[in-house]
């Protein structure tokens, strides 16, 4: 019988301390579960939306995480103000950041809603006596933008200036930097394809994706020479570790997103009197439960937390917004035509742009490719590209044509990871600094037994691409 692509989910996954009382949180095993209408399992439940499907669930999931300090004496504590856990789908490319992050999102709406730092923005305004520091807010953006090239196609031209943005140092922007951003408060530039940045899809209803106000305001402050070289005094020890997980998240684009979709954005998420020295900044609006009155026969939770109103916030509420099952809509996210498609630019109705790529690689350098060309870069390949995979239609390769597929195959998918972390990888060679590149970012680890998406077009992607025929299989 063919392995079943519908599995019984018995645990969300294990949690676990350290010697040092450090808490691991260990997420699920990646599998998704149909089920019929009277909810039970069902091995053959319909995979027929790449986003929304009914009677149908994953493995991914949210909750609190509470402690209690016990102190030299004996005495106990509990902390003032518990953390919350999300446990969500893997990143196939961990060491390359997204231009917008899960951080950026957030930190946006805190302080345009919240009043986090009116140095920074107040009264409804950004401050224009305000000097974001160069290393802190606008380097990540810089840098984040030069990555990309690991995980999608570009042309030559574009990786050359990608590569002059990550190398940047703050005195060394020479040119007008703003000609080329996205001004997330214009509509039309929502719909405008390059030169404008950054060039990916853009949330529910949105061509294109900007960076957040915030990040535009930064970049903007930068350009006109006001800005710092000194890092400004964190928030606090447990805001900065809050930042340093989000900062390796998703932001937009929202369609839903990864880890989280566009109700980081909701201030009714959070707590409103973070003012409070034992709450503090960022923390979730949770619901107080009980779980001593939990009772097997009857429902624990209730509707939770709706968005855009003050209803505290439920395990299961922050992923219960995301793709179900998430596999499906990994699986499409390759590249797309834009979303409402562009009625005047015909370069927008025929290029193909990347969704998520600094988390769901489009196109990829394989570490296996590179041995084979002596160390060169090869001609990249799609990340996913197992049997399957292949289509007449150049718009819809570098994933599987049958959902059920990505189900079974997920795990096989390589990860992109720089040289020097990859076991074996041959030290700098001062003489050939374009022969295993200590600054190559490469997929290991793949597990795909048969390359049908084949060889990815040199540049940008279109709907015209030439097509490749899958290789021979190999003999057994």
């Amino acid at each position: 019988a063919p392995p079943a692509y519908s599995r019984a989910i018995t645990t969300l996954g294990a949690i676990r301390t350290e010697p040092k009382g450090r808490l691991l949180v260990l997420g699920g095993h990646g599998l998704a579960c149909g089920f019929d209408q009277q909810g039970n399992w069902s091995s053959s439940a319909p995979l027929d939306k790449d986003v929304n499907n009914d009677y149908w669930l994953d493995d991914t999931s949210d909750g609190p995480v509470s402690a209690v300090v016990i102190l030299d004496d004996g005495m106990a504590r509990a902390v003032d103000s518990p953390a919350w856990v999300i446990a969500t789908d893997p990143a196939y490319a961990p060491q390359t950041t997204n231009v917008v992050t899960l951080w950026d999102d957030l930190y946006n709406t805190w302080l345009e809603h919240l009043q986090l730092q009116q140095a920074v923005y107040r009264d409804g305004v950004y401050q224009a006596d305000f000097k974001p520091d160069f290393r802190c807010d606008i380097q990540p953006m810089l840098k984040a933008a030069s990555l990309q090239k690991w995980n999608v196609n570009l042309p030559a031209k574009a990786m050359a200036m990608h590569d002059k943005l990550g190398a940047m140092k703050a005195d060394g922007l020479d040119f007008m930097i703003m000609n080329f951003m996205r001004d997330p408060d214009d509509p039309a530039s929502g719909g405008m394809s390059t030169p404008l940045m950054p060039l990916s899809l853009g949330d529910v209803g949105k061509s294109f994706l900007s960076v957040t106000r915030t990040q535009y305001f930064f970049i903007k402050q930068w350009a006109n020479g006001q800005y710092a070289n000194v890092q400004p005094p964190p928030l606090g020890p447990g805001e900065d570790l809050d930042k340093t997980i989000l900062f390796n998240c998703l932001g937009g684009r929202f369609s839903p997103g990864i880890e989280m979709t566009f109700i980081v954005r909701d201030v009714n998420l959070y707590r409103q009197d973070w003012r409070d020295p034992k709450v503090g900044p960022f923390r979730i609006n949770q619901q107080a439960l009980d779980y001593r009155s939990a009772k097997l026969d009857q429902p624990f939770l209730g509707v939770g937390y709706i968005p855009l109103r003050a209803h505290p916030v439920q395990p299961g509420d922050i992923s219960k917004f995301m793709a179900i099952p998430w596999h499906t809509d990994y699986n499409s996210c390759a590249t797309h035509t834009p979303t409402p498609a562009s009625t005047t630019d015909s370069d927008v109705r025929r290029l193909l742009y990347a969704s998520w790529p600094a988390q769901r690689p489009v196109a990829v350098y394989t570490y296996e490719d590179v041995q084979a060309n002596a160390g060169a870069l090869p001609r990249p390949r799609f990340s996913v590209r197992g049997e399957g995979t292949a289509s007449p239609d150049a718009a819809n390769v570098g994933r599987y044509q049958n959902r059920v597929d990505f189900l079974l195959n997920w795990s096989r998918i390589g990860v992109v990871l720089q040289g020097p972390a990859i076991v074996g990888y041959p030290p700098a060679d001062p003489a050939n600094p374009t022969k295993y590149g200590q600054d190559f970012f490469l997929e290991v680890a793949s597990r795909f037994e048969h390359d049908e998406s084949n060889l990815s077009e040199y540049g940008r992607n279109t709907v015209s691409d030439r097509l490749y025929a899958p290789p021979p299989k190999k003999k057994p």
